[in-house]
């Protein structure tokens, strides 16, 4: 099996009605040489899905995911995965870095920091990302 159609047997079985998570790892795991499963298998490791949940794992895939392939999304997760783990600083770079990358998950997560102020404390800059979060909402609906 050519490895393109490895990942997509993966990404289907991902995705499907009724997931088969621990095949869909294992696929993906055949394939992780593509930069694109790297993103999958650090979610997997991530919310433990399919096998054992390891951040140490999560994070390493999802850091080979963004400097492989520029998954703004996988910087997203790191975001995610660094605010867990009690990182804000990281976090919130990760954040702004996937929010101008146009991951609009990330605006309300920034609102949310800035108006907190753990890391820093700007009620304008709180205000333009939630309006921001707002506008996806409004243009979803």
């Amino acid at each position: 099996m050519k490895l393109r159609d490895c990942y997509l047997c993966a990404y289907d079985l991902y995705y499907s009605a009724i997931p088969d998570y621990e095949t869909s790892f294992s696929l993906f795991k055949l394939c992780e040489s593509l930069p694109e499963a790297n993103y999958f298998i650090g979610m997997y490791y991530l919310y433990g899905k399919g096998v054992d949940q390891d951040i140490g794992e999560a994070k390493k895939y999802l850091e080979l995911a963004w400097k492989n392939a520029q998954l703004p999304i996988a910087i997203y997760e790191l975001g995610k995965l660094h605010d867990v783990l009690g990182y804000q600083s990281i976090a919130f770079r990760n954040f702004l870095l996937a929010a101008n990358l146009g991951v609009t998950k990330a605006y309300g997560k920034l609102a949310t920091i800035y108006e907190c102020g753990d890391v820093i404390y700007d009620l304008e800059e709180a205000k333009y990302w939630n309006s921001k979060a707002n506008e996806c909402v409004l243009n979803k609906a």
